[in-house]
């Protein structure tokens, strides 16, 4: 969807929230992602970022991909296309 792309133009980079789909052990999932990707066209190299986890299970929702937009920027400035995925059962997979 174009309104949920986003153009950095200063860092020459673009952002996307995409729900990735995902079949672990048979079942259907649907992973929150954000990916990151310089704006030239050609191949690159890819990084994925996850996340740990929290302390208790009432956690899992409040981790959202937002946190780890940093890292994947450092990966993405480097020449990388990032994906930054949220574990099943975490933020909104």
């Amino acid at each position: 969807r174009e309104d949920s792309i986003e153009r950095c133009v200063a860092e020459q980079i673009t952002k996307e929230r995409v729900m990735l789909s995902a079949t672990i052990d048979g079942d259907a999932y649907a992973l929150e992602t954000q990916t990151l990707r310089p704006l030239d066209t050609g191949l690159f190299p890819s990084a994925i970022v996850t996340h740990g986890l929290p302390r208790g299970s009432s956690g899992r929702r409040r981790i959202t991909n937002n946190g780890y937009v940093p890292q994947a920027m450092e990966f993405t400035q480097r020449g990388h296309v990032t994906a930054i995925v949220s574990r099943r059962g975490f933020g909104k997979s």
